[in-house]
């Protein structure tokens, strides 16, 4: 175990196999379709590399950077510092409003599904 790490609340083996079984279910669920995969900026990448991997569809990745500061305070306002590309490529695509929220529901339920293995701020205190 790492010095720094009091204990390891979810496995690498348990998290592979998270990532395997949401790929399946991704390319069950979109089966005969290009699925492109948004992610938020920066912490997102390492995740959506290996779910990609998982995914045995045509896959895009495409990314978002969030912001809610003004220097070194929250504004307490999410501001998307960059979708312009994003927006374009699903205008291209043919993607209509109903389309991208049933992406975003589908986002709400894997943060949901994932929310139980990530560590609480208790937890990481704790840690610390």
């Amino acid at each position: 175990m790492h010095k720094d790490l009091q204990e390891i609340l979810v496995s690498s083996a348990e998290l592979e196999a998270g990532v395997k079984k949401l790929g399946e279910r991704i390319s069950r669920d979109y089966a005969g379709r290009c699925v492109t995969l948004v992610g938020v900026l920066k912490g997102c990448v390492l995740f959506m590399s290996d779910l990609a991997k998982n995914i045995t569809l045509d896959t895009r990745m495409d990314f978002m950077m969030l912001s809610s500061y003004s220097g070194t305070h929250s504004t307490g306002v999410v501001r998307i510092l960059l979708d312009r590309e994003l927006r374009r490529r699903f205008a291209e695509a043919g993607v209509r409003r109903a389309a991208a929220l049933d992406m975003a529901a589908q986002a709400r339920e894997l943060i949901d599904t994932l929310a139980p293995l990530l560590p609480t701020p208790e937890l990481v205190e704790r840690a610390a």
